[in-house]
């Protein structure tokens, strides 16, 4: 505690890095709450900071004032999980203790940043701790992609735990790697993330030693990203660099160009794929009497995402307002097992009024980095955009909120830049 006290940004640092490496799949079980694990005690402690600083520090108040429409949208966000399972859950306790654990396992970490991390050199650090995490999960990945097993196996809390684990994480037979995260799919999302922030460093960073570990990354995060078999993550791996060049574009005034690629090249597409679903949606019957054991295994894994959809449509349409509460999403759909669509998670747990504050929030952070990369021409927030709009893409073909804690970081990393480069261009006027 009087380390946290003394020194907030490390132990800010220290905690990202335990949470982010701690494995997911174990926790420990003490009735009658659920699993625990180790980083939630050097959160508590965070926390205990965050009020010493916020009641005892003269300008915290004013430290955070920077930040109030993004502090504000947040704080209503999940007021409004709050406020719906309050009305609508039937397990309270259960709904509740889950948006607090979403709330100080991810948003938490932003309104932290938000107070002790005031310049580009402290955020810099951040970004330094996060990366080093980044290549110990890969190197963790690359051990369990030699061994078959998840690396920490050994730890689950029982047999059946973890043959879930296996179980869930095959594919044509094949084991599907999933590093510290719960699920191959996480860990796919993760990995297209740092894509971009490997090629930060290799670009802005001068120490050589980093420059070689995020070269190192890069080449081992497509690797890994083919090993955890997921179709989309290879996908949007793939696609990055046009991203990345299309958000350039913007940069460098080109804006005839990049409007003449997004006319005529991004549209079409888009068109073409909502085309194709809504046709897949409309003249088939989905039904879940279709055995989707049966189909391969590429087929069944759409199909079931199109059931979810259809099946999450009817669901929003009966409570569109206050949703089902959070943790009772699946209670409102028939026949339906998990949920792989993130958006569609949210709708059902929080309404149409909660799905569109989370959107809110997300068009006002990119309207930020958007800001700072054609008005104020910073290279570094191209490949901060770029990772947090591959977040956001990736959240259409997952739920588990475990990537939470980076998609907040990422907020507050925009957040914080932005507002040092605002400050900088008014202090040169």
């Amino acid at each position: 505690m009087w380390f946290a006290l003394t020194n907030p940004r490390m132990a800010l640092n220290f905690t990202l890095s335990i949470s982010l490496l701690w494995p997911s799949y174990i926790a420990y079980k003490v009735d009658p709450f659920p699993g625990l694990s180790p980083d939630r005690a050097f959160i508590f402690i965070l926390f205990l900071t965050f009020l010493v600083y916020l009641l005892l520090k003269n300008n915290a108040k004013f430290i955070l004032g920077q930040y109030s429409k993004i502090i504000v949208l947040i704080s209503v966000y999940f007021s409004w999980q709050l406020l719906c399972s309050f009305f609508v859950s039937t397990d309270l306790a259960r709904s509740v203790f889950g948006i607090l654990n979403d709330f100080f396992c991810g948003a938490f970490f932003a309104f932290f940043a938000f107070l002790f991390v005031t310049n580009n050199k402290q955020l810099d650090k951040v970004v330094k701790a996060l990366f080093v995490s980044f290549f110990i999960i890969n190197l963790i990945g690359l051990v369990e992609l030699s061994k078959g097993t998840p690396l920490f196996a050994k730890y689950l809390i029982s047999v059946t735990d973890f043959n879930r684990v296996i179980e869930g994480n095959s594919r044509y037979g094949s084991y599907r790697i999933m590093s510290v995260f719960s699920n191959a799919l996480v860990y796919s999302q993760f990995l297209v993330f740092s894509v971009p922030m490997s090629m930060s460093f290799i670009r802005f960073h001068n120490g050589n030693f980093l420059k070689l570990m995020a070269r190192i990354n890069l080449n081992l995060t497509y690797i890994l990203i083919y090993f955890t078999g997921s179709r989309a993550g290879l996908a949007l791996a793939i696609a990055m660099p046009v991203i990345l060049l299309y958000i350039n574009l913007y940069k460098n005034n080109k804006y005839k160009l990049a409007k003449n690629i997004f006319n005529y090249f991004l549209i079409p597409i888009f068109i073409f794929g909502m085309g194709y679903y809504l046709y897949t949606l409309l003249s088939q019957e989905i039904r879940i009497s279709t055995d989707f054991s049966k189909m391969d295994e590429t087929e069944g894994s759409t199909l079931y995402r199109l059931f979810q959809l259809q099946q999450g449509g009817i669901a929003i349409m009966n409570s569109p307002v206050f949703g089902y509460s959070f943790g009772g999403e699946l209670t409102a759909l028939h026949d339906v097992k998990v949920i792989d669509n993130n958006y569609l998670s949210i709708a059902l747990s929080s309404g149409l009024v909660g799905l569109s504050i989370y959107i809110f929030i997300n068009l006002y952070v990119l309207n930020k980095g958007i800001k700072a990369i054609k008005t104020m021409k910073d290279e570094v927030m191209v490949y901060f955009l770029t990772a947090y709009i591959l977040l956001l893409l990736y959240y259409l073909i997952l739920s588990i909120t475990k990537m939470n804690l980076i998609y907040y970081i990422m907020v507050a990393i925009i957040m914080i830049r932005y507002n040092e480069l605002e400050n900088q261009t008014i202090k040169a006027l």
